[in-house]
């Protein structure tokens, strides 16, 4: 396997832990209370995943 290919690796499965990260987490806000802070999560959730792709 080449470099390159070696990274493109590596790349694809730190991008498919942040989506299993975002995914659990997203998960744990749908299972609590719907209350205000379940909204506030929700949207530090939605501000992280945006970071995480910039």
């Amino acid at each position: 396997m080449t470099d390159y290919s070696k990274r493109q690796l590596k790349a694809l499965n730190r991008i498919s832990k942040k989506i299993e990260d975002a995914e659990s987490h997203l998960a744990r806000i749908e299972d609590s209370v719907p209350d205000r802070r379940h909204r506030t999560a929700q949207h530090e959730t939605i501000k992280d995943i945006k970071y995480a792709w910039c």
